[in-house]
């Protein structure tokens, strides 16, 4: 258990007193330590495990870098079932960190000393590792290492180890790119095919390999040659004919070959608390190890105990590092979650484009171990979630109008405020996510999505809305024009019955416009609360509508001009109408006046007269006076960015005041890409702007970094022949997008490209043969939330799933 010490091992490390040796691995060696800093009078001595970098290692300085920012990460972790991070020194001569000791047998040991556990054991048993493994995938963290010699067995219960810089202490575990990862008998078919495919749904399969050892003493996929046990892997050929069913029954689905299939750890946390429930245990995870374990527990517990008083006397314990917390169990972790982004107030505005220009944070970066986890898990419930998006004070709003100004928008396609960037703070997600499959009644067209719905506008004019969090439908809302055919034209692309437009959310309404009116529905049940007509001119077919501060801005067309309308969205009492240009006609010519983005309580749009900004609440109008006519608006920051077709223009959101030359101009660094325009343009200071192309039809969808030549695809490969691929996006720090199988996906800092087949998708180049002409398939819309990718297909079909990361 607790091995001597010898002749070259250290006698302190950091504030540490070693006292034992705990075992090696192929990084260095793990020790167990006493902290002798000053703790509280009569306490017990603080013990933690101490691994230790070898000395010829510690030079390396690109894994002192990795180990700085996983441990700077870590601090911030906190769960239950799962060692305290205490301490960590990266800069020491030979690099070393601290962590909780858990005085106990592995899961292998003891079950292989004592037999498998009982039934209601593995239940208990089960339920403490969804939970730590929950928190572990809540943060964007994978185990790809969870073995029964990864579990310890402690006197209040199992903790997951050895994730996070498991990856270079452990000898199991190959690091090199598409190297396999994790121990035979114990990995996912992901696994099987190289560390590059390992998803979290692969720490799901292993959990359910682990708990099969537990219940019966055989890995479910036998014994043998490595390469035999990795082909029955690799085909999901599971034996769990000894496993009892009331287990058999909770992780069958656990050892699917498909990930996709597999039940999330939230959904499989649900399904052993309602086990342990049925079989009269506690639900609260307490684990009651039968006697046989127990024993070998008390064993360690005496041994621990011994080493203690032969060492003598320690002072104080070891304190945890200011938010330090458990580290959650993954054994490698590919990359730290990007930073959450506080987006700008308002919503996307303007059609999905085959060109993004974005800007990708520095520390967006996926890096080499990653991060642990960015916020504290509570057990037995979950942290509160924050809602996505949210709208800004104007200057000029009244008091009344405060709780209006914040009220959060959902989500489109064309991502946070127009710019296809997602953040993938995990804590955004819906409230018990899990990921799901369903068929909407309709074949979805536009669709938009906040942490309660994901609303869709069908072909034939109708709104169908389903939970984000389970896929189950929630409400419909009819056509108002049923009969009506959709079409796609040339010049206006898609029209649909009633003229109907692309949903939006904002707060609790979902906002609408088809009949020639605007409505506002409640985003819960569908129940319409009001519905406007416009007091003067039609909405055009190109033109969107946008939302901010409380209100919906609707931009029509008549015989004078064009004029945005403005609407309570809560109420639909009308708030004022304003002219943006009297020249006439729905075409190109005038297609760009319009409202086109939201800022600082304001809408901003193209006028006859420059670039404008309107009050949300009252209409008072601001003007910037622009050599040459606004094409396409973006709302940055505290900057709004007018393309006007050979240059960018930058004023301030406060007095609409140049603002200097913008630092990135897609136009002149990047000219003759196919760039559609300021709304395209996500540009924060200080960071690498980066281009984002789908090249040739369907060609391929490509990345490109300012200043280099080169450029990576997305994916790793081109497009199918036929295929119709989504507008590509940025969730986190990855490049992605999808067509009608496969979603490709390329990190943007850096590494290879994936292709994934995607479960259920209805497949390329198989529309629908009986469809109006220009309807019988189109590209999959795509939006993220928290890391989730939603994924809604022309034959209803729509996928909720997280994004697979190498």
């Amino acid at each position: 258990m607790l091995g001597g010490l010898g002749a070259s091992d250290p006698r302190h490390v950091g504030p540490y007193r070693i006292l034992a040796r705990l075992g090696a691995g192929g990084m260095g060696e793990v020790y167990l330590g006493a902290d002798t800093r000053p703790g509280p009078p009569g306490g017990e001595p603080g013990l933690a495990a101490v691994k230790v970098v070898r000395a010829d290692l510690g030079g390396d300085p690109a894994l002192r870098d990795r180990f700085r920012k996983e441990i700077t990460t870590a601090r911030t972790v906190e769960g239950r079932f799962t060692a305290r991070l205490l301490s960590a020194d990266m800069e020491a001569a030979e690099p070393w960190m601290a962590t909780e000791y858990v005085a106990g047998p592995t899961l292998d040991r003891a079950v292989r000393e004592t037999g498998p556990l009982p039934v209601g054991t593995v239940l208990d048993l089960g339920l403490a590792l969804a939970r730590a493994l929950r928190g572990i995938h809540r943060a964007q963290v994978r185990h790809r290492d969870l073995k029964p010699a990864n579990v310890l067995l402690g006197a209040d219960g199992p903790r997951v180890i050895d994730f996070g810089i498991a990856r270079d202490f452990g000898a199991s575990t190959m690091t090199a790119t598409g190297a396999m990862v994790g121990s035979p008998g114990y990995m996912s078919p992901e696994h099987v095919l190289g560390g590059s495919h390992v998803v979290a749904a692969s720490d799901v399969f292993c959990l359910a390999a682990v708990l099969c050892f537990a219940a019966t003493g055989e890995a479910p996929f036998g014994s043998g040659p490595v390469a035999a046990v990795l082909y029955r892997i690799s085909q999901a050929d599971a034996d769990l004919a000894a496993v009892p069913g009331p287990v058999r029954d909770l992780i069958a689905d656990c050892l699917s070959a498909d990930p996709f299939a597999r039940p999330d750890a939230v959904a499989l946390e649900a399904r052993f608390k309602a086990a342990v429930r049925e079989a009269g245990g506690a639900d609260d995870a307490t684990v009651v190890w039968p006697p046989a374990v127990r024993s070998l527990v008390d064993a360690h517990r005496r041994e621990l105990a011994r080493v203690v008083a032969q060492a003598g006397p320690v002072s104080g314990r070891a304190p945890t590092m200011p938010g330090a917390s458990p580290v959650h169990s993954a054994e490698t972790v590919t990359g730290p979650p990007a930073p959450p982004v506080t987006p700008p107030p308002g919503r996307p505005a303007g059609p999905s484009r085959r060109t993004l220009v974005t800007v990708i944070a520095a520390a967006a970066a996926v890096g080499v171990l990653g991060a642990f986890a960015l916020r504290a898990v509570q057990d037995p419930g979950e942290p509160d979630r924050p809602e996505a998006g949210g709208g800004g004070a104007s200057p000029t709003a009244s008091a009344s109008a405060a709780e209006a100004m914040d009220k959060p928008s959902g989500l489109g396609e064309n991502g946070v405020d127009g710019t296809r960037h997602y953040p993938a703070d995990p804590s955004a997600r819906p409230e018990g996510w899990r990921q799901w499959n369903t068929k909407l009644p309709g074949r979805p067209r536009y669709c938009a999505l906040n942490p309660e719905i994901l609303v869709c506008r069908t072909v034939d004019g109708g709104l169908v809305a389903v939970g984000a969090a389970d896929g189950e439908q929630r409400w419909k809302a009819p056509s108002t024009a049923p009969g009506e055919k959709a079409a796609e034209t040339p010049m206006n692309g898609t029209w649909l019955p009633g003229g109907a437009k692309e949903p939006l959310i904002h707060g609790d309404t979902v906002v609408s416009y088809a009949g020639g009116k605007v409505r506002g529905r409640s985003v819960s049940d569908g129940r319409l609360r009001w519905e406007r007509a416009l007091s003067v001119g039609e909405v055009a077919n190109r033109t969107p509508l946008l939302t901010g501060g409380g209100a919906v801005f609707v931009t029509a067309h008549d015989q004078s001009g064009v004029i945005v309308h403005a609407f309570d969205t809560e109420t639909g009492e009308p708030l004022w109408h304003r002219t943006l240009s009297t020249r006439t006609g729905t075409g190109p010519a005038g297609s760009h006046y319009m409202a086109l983005a939201y800022a600082d309580g304001r809408v901003v749009a193209s006028t006859d007269n420059g670039v404008a900004g309107f009050d949300a609440r009252t209409g008072a109008t601001t003007h910037a006076a622009v050599d040459g006519e606004c094409e396409n608006i973006r709302a940055v920051g505290e900057r709004v960015l007018c393309s006007t077709g050979t240059r960018t223009v930058a004023l301030d959101t406060k007095k609409y005041a140049p603002a200097g030359t913008p630092a990135f101009d897609p136009l002149n660094d990047w000219p003759g890409a196919e760039y559609q325009g300021a709304h395209t343009l996500a540009w924060v200071d200080g960071t690498t702007p980066y281009r984002l192309e789908q090249v040739g039809t369907p060609g391929s969808v490509v990345l490109q970094k300012k200043g280099e030549a080169r450029t990576r695809t997305v994916g790793g490969r081109p497009l199918p022949a036929g295929a119709r691929a989504s507008a590509a996006v940025i969730v986190g720090g990855t490049a992605v997008v999808a067509d009608n199988r496969y979603l490709y996906t390329l990190p943007v800092a850096g590494g290879d490209g994936e292709r994934y087949e995607i479960q259920h998708a209805p497949g390329n180049g198989r529309g629908r043969p009986d469809a109006e002409f220009g309807m019988e398939e189109w590209e999959p819309r795509l939006i993220s939330l928290g890391g989730v990718l939603f994924l809604a297909f022309h034959d209803g079909t729509v996928r909720s799933f997280e994004l697979p990361t190498a």
